[in-house]
């Protein structure tokens, strides 16, 4: 984490492009409590069909359906950086 702040610290410091890309995202808050919040819907989406999965389908198939939700997130995570 550390790296990964000081290398777009470093970025930013270069190129003059970055640093205003930095400056929009972070002065726009609502737009990025807009983002937070969906992200959060998602999330609470997500819990809620595998629990509901895990009361159907019983407990032997809920450890699948939890394995397969949280593989589907740290995926989705992933691709988005």
């Amino acid at each position: 984490m550390t790296a990964l702040v000081i290398l777009l610290t470093v970025l930013a410091a270069l190129d003059p492009r970055i640093r205003e890309h930095a400056k929009n995202v972070f002065m726009r808050k609502d737009t990025l409590a807009a983002d937070v919040a969906r992200v959060r819907a998602e999330a609470h989406d997500a819990v809620a069909v595998a629990r509901w999965s895990a009361r159907e389908r019983g407990l032997d198939t809920a450890a699948l359906a939890v394995f397969v939700v949280v593989a589907t997130g740290l995926v989705v995570g992933t691709l988005r950086l």
